[in-house]
């Protein structure tokens, strides 16, 4: 990777982040409606300026994806992975845990389960991972790993926005670093997947049902949760490095 390539990968959370910033403030950050309508609006012209310009090439991305591939690797896994918060939610005795789309205003719940993760897998994988396969970058660790750093940087965001909402400013902080860390993870995995199955909306599906099921709840009422969490993530763990070492690109 040539120097002005890695300065623009770098800089590339910018690209998504400063034009929906913008859109946020326009609207008073309180109509997500018109907040997300604008956010699709300008991943629509960046998407369109890319292929105009042939900014990002080639098959990576570009396929629609089979039924199976979205479920077999899209849906599936994403499921073992939050086998511990299912079993939580199936459990009686405790109202307090729902699904976190439950008590949230439809347009939130448009927004987190259709909107980001159709946006953010054309903005962070079809695009900026197809760019850098174009740019002959063509080592699968530095993509698999390298890659989802512009995904989590985008979510800094999150702490002006919560500082700015009335939360103190530890307390945004903690809350912003266990998003990046939670969205890097997810971004290595999305990445897999689409270097694997060579379809962004593999990891779309990957994306909804994550955003669907929320961050796991660790609040174990029971041992039997910390078992089905562990086995939960440790199936998951083996799948990743199954498709991983599966990757050629």
């Amino acid at each position: 990777m040539d120097v002005l390539t890695l300065l623009l990968a770098l800089a590339y959370p910018l690209v998504y982040l400063i034009p929906v910033a913008v859109i946020r403030k326009a609207v008073g950050g309180r109509n997500v409606v018109a907040e997300q309508g604008g956010r699709a609006l300008w991943v629509w012209a960046l998407r369109s300026t890319a292929r105009r310009f042939r900014l990002a090439v080639g098959a990576v991305g570009a396929g629609p994806g089979s039924f199976r591939d979205i479920v077999t690797y899209g849906v599936a896994p994403v499921l073992v992975l939050f086998a511990g918060s299912a079993y939580s939610l199936l459990l009686p005795g405790d109202k307090s845990r729902s699904p976190p789309w439950s008590s949230r205003p439809r347009a939130v719940v448009l927004r987190d389960l259709v909107v980001s993760p159709v946006l953010e897998e054309i903005v962070f994988r079809e695009l900026f991972v197809r760019w850098l396969v174009s740019k002959g970058v063509k080592d699968v660790p530095l993509l698999v790993f390298g890659s989802p750093v512009a995904f989590s940087a985008a979510h800094v965001q999150n702490l002006v926005v919560n500082v700015v909402r009335g939360m103190d400013l530890r307390t945004a902080g903690a809350s912003c670093l266990l998003q990046i860390v939670y969205t890097y993870l997810f971004g290595i995995y999305a990445t897999i997947l689409l270097l694997e199955t060579g379809s962004v909306w593999v990891c779309v599906a990957a994306h909804v049902v994550a955003n669907g099921l929320g961050f796991p709840d660790f609040r174990l009422r029971r041992s039997s949760e910390l078992v089905v969490h562990g086995i939960g993530l440790t199936a998951f763990i083996v799948i990743s490095r199954s498709l991983y070492a599966s990757i050629t690109v």
